[in-house]
């Protein structure tokens, strides 16, 4: 590097070229000014009820006593079992009595879906008119007038 007496020093800013190592292709790690991560976002702040339900709290169930019960896994043995068993016996009741109404008016249910199927496969058949339009028949100046009719109304006329 040369200078002139006025020229102040000038730092060589050009890549070193890396060194070559013998039979790898790996890129050496660049330089420390060129290594910037970008800042980290900030964390997200969920809603105070979603963050209350999908806490983790290892602490909260190892006092208490647990047990293994089929279909449910571990559950804990509080006060809280009390009050989902009575739950869960009136909804199994539930189910049961409304098969066994279903099985005890078998007449009533079974006369309601024949007559819906009769309904189905046999429809009672309609007077058609010759002179009266089944399909896509219209005309331009009924159609304009209906529109008008429909116009003023929302207008309030």
């Amino acid at each position: 590097m040369q200078m002139s007496s006025n020229e102040e020093p000038q730092e060589d800013t050009s890549p070193t070229p890396a060194p070559k190592s013998s039979g790898s292709n790996v890129d050496p790690m660049p330089p420390p000014q060129m290594m910037r991560t970008p800042p980290s976002p900030p964390p997200k702040r969920l809603d105070p009820l979603l963050a209350s339900l999908t806490r983790m709290d290892p602490q909260a169930g190892a006092d208490k006593p647990t047990t293994t019960i089929p279909f449910l896994g571990e559950v804990n043995m509080d006060k809280t079992l009390f009050i989902a068993l009575p739950t869960v016996t009136f909804a199994l009741l539930g189910f049961f009595s409304f098969f066994m109404v279903a099985m005890n008016s078998g007449d009533a249910v079974v006369d309601a879906v024949n007559e819906w199927n009769e309904n189905l496969l046999n429809p009672t058949p309609k007077e058609l008119d010759p002179n009266q339009c089944r399909g896509l028949c219209s005309s331009q100046e009924s159609d304009m007038e209906g529109l008008r009719i429909f116009m003023n109304t929302l207008g309030g006329k």
